[in-house]
């Protein structure tokens, strides 16, 4: 009767360690979904700003300094979230659209003539190049605007 009590207490003690590691796995499994949702929403907000800019340079054919100003604030953080890519995408975007407002403000005070005319031809490539990223964008986050994990447990 002992040697059954003893197998009984043994079998108790593996159940409640197989129960244990069963709910760690379930603890660290939805901790890492919590991390990609929060991950998510961080990213999220990132490319929201630079679609609104996008979205507004269509809109409006140009840059205004809110606009402007909206991007930089949203994309800032981009370098902690994003891979080195994205991020140099982002400051790509920046840097085109600074080019944008410099070439049409050093225009808009030289007198008309041929080196207005390269000036605005300049400006205007600046844009183009911007409002054609509306298709690029979405394409870049893709990888990290997903909510899937990347490799699924065994259990």
């Amino acid at each position: 009767m002992l040697q059954w009590v003893a197998a009984l207490q043994g079998l108790l003690i593996a159940a409640v360690a197989v129960a244990g590691i069963w709910f760690t796995r379930q603890q660290v499994a939805i901790a890492q979904a919590k991390l990609r949702y929060d991950l998510f929403d961080k990213r999220y907000a990132i490319y929201a700003a630079a679609r609104d800019f996008l979205a507004h340079i269509y809109q409006h054919g140009g840059i205004t300094d809110d606009a402007f100003g909206r991007y930089t604030v949203g994309v800032i953080d981009s370098h902690f979230l994003l891979d080195d890519s994205v991020r140099d995408y982002l400051m790509e975007i920046r840097k085109r659209a600074a080019a944008h407002q410099a070439l049409k403000e050093t225009g808009a005070w030289e007198p008309v003539g041929p080196d207005k005319t390269e000036l605005v031809a300049k400006a205007g490539k600046e844009i183009q190049w911007l409002i054609g990223q509306m298709d690029v964008l979405a394409e870049k986050f893709k990888p990290f605007l997903t909510l899937e994990p990347k490799r699924k447990t065994v259990w």
